[in-house]
């Protein structure tokens, strides 16, 4: 847009540029808060992850500690010493190889779905 010149061409172009700087200067703010506003939102769904995670390697770490105790007990299981020794020496024709039985482990209790339904009652009359 030419510049007029006069007074009033002036004060028009000062005019524009006012308006060209409030919004700008609107621009900038509603992109402070949109940042802001996802900052938030990113940081706190992080640390809801965060603190899942923590809580899945805590299990996964007690899970493992439990395995370790099995196959401990396991293997110590295996060897058992008959008492043919009577030197007091450990011998290794002293040890017999013992089979343990073990029962499956009983399966975790499952939580109800949300997608699951329950079944729908059988009808209860002659048919």
């Amino acid at each position: 847009m030419p510049v007029q010149a006069g007074p009033t061409g002036a004060v028009s172009e000062d005019t524009r540029q006012r308006q060209v700087v409030e919004d700008l200067t609107a621009a900038i703010k509603r992109l402070a808060m949109f940042l802001n506003a996802f900052e938030h939102t990113a940081s706190s769904k992080l640390a809801h992850v965060d603190a899942r995670l923590a809580k899945l390697e805590r299990q996964a770490q007690f899970l493992e500690q439990r395995w370790n105790i099995v196959l401990a007990d396991d293997r110590s299981a295996l060897l058992v010493d008959d008492g043919a020794n009577t030197h007091g020496n450990p011998s290794t024709d002293n040890l017999l190889l013992a089979v343990p039985t073990l029962s499956p482990p009983a399966p975790p209790p499952c939580a109800p779905s949300r997608l699951s339904r329950p079944l729908p009652e059988p009808p209860t009359g002659p048919p």
